[in-house]
């Protein structure tokens, strides 16, 4: 089974900036809705205008 790409995702919370989180998703989209349902499982969401950027993180295998 493939193993799901990582993704950086940069959202802002209620009281905070800028927040950086970093989660394996499918796609870009799925990564953003996966930060959502993280986050308001903590009590700390919603995301404040969703996410602000989406990137994927390239893996390079240990040296």
């Amino acid at each position: 089974m493939p193993v799901e790409p990582l993704w950086r995702v940069t959202y802002a919370l209620p009281g905070h900036n800028r927040v950086f989180g970093v989660v394996r998703a499918a796609t870009a989209t799925a990564a953003v809705e996966k930060v959502e349902r993280e986050e308001k499982t903590l009590g700390r969401g919603p995301l404040i205008d969703r996410a602000t950027d989406v990137e994927q993180v390239h893996e390079t295998e240990p040296q």
